[in-house]
């Protein structure tokens, strides 16, 4: 009734007021409110630790991470998926788009421009240099969100290569997990 919404979004708070408020409830002329299909993301606070962690608790999960990553890079088995759904998509419309983009091109993007931020908080703390990771994580992710961009084209009607993109995109992710995996063998 406060028409006020609060919500965290990556590092910050948010809230929605009046207008804004309305706007994601309201279509244009409609007096009856929008569903919107519930969206949290889990975050287990059970084992937190307080204060800095120790870096080498931080290396020992992260080494247990990179043994539970896929045997080969993912990009290429969404590359076939996603050609294979071009045309349905095409087709689909707006509505299937946010919920397809949000659960590939949204997820693949947030999940790269983490490890970038967390490789760039692991970097000044080891030998050897985890920058050059961070920024083909970096780069993953500003793939992932161009790649957004070009399928909302192709929802409208455009015809839109899409094979540099994700070229770039398989090559920043072989690049990245191949010297965070060789930083990871040899960090002490």
């Amino acid at each position: 009734t406060g028409r006020r919404l609060g919500y965290f979004h990556n590092a910050g708070y948010f809230e929605l007021r009046g207008d804004d408020f309305d706007g994601i409830f309201y279509l244009v002329g409609q007096r009856d409110p929008l569903v919107l299909p519930p969206y949290v993301e889990m975050v287990k606070i059970d084992k937190l630790r307080r204060g800095e962690p120790s870096v080498d608790l931080v290396l020992s999960l992260t080494r247990r991470h990179l043994e539970q990553r896929p045997a080969t890079n993912p990009i290429p088995r969404f590359r076939k998926r996603l050609e294979a759904d071009m045309a349905w998509l095409a087709a689909a419309g707006e509505p299937a788009f946010h919920p397809y983009s949000f659960g590939t091109c949204r997820q693949l993007g947030a999940t790269a421009a983490l490890a970038s931020s967390f490789l760039d908080w692991l970097d000044p703390r080891v030998t050897p240099d985890l920058a050059p990771a961070a920024g083909h994580f970096r780069q993953l992710s500003e793939c992932a969100k161009a790649l957004q961009f070009a399928l909302a084209r192709v929802v409208r009607g455009r015809q839109v290569d899409l094979g540099s993109t994700l070229a770039t995109m398989e090559r920043e992710w072989d690049r990245a997990i191949q010297l965070v995996s060789e930083a990871m063998a040899v960090v002490e």
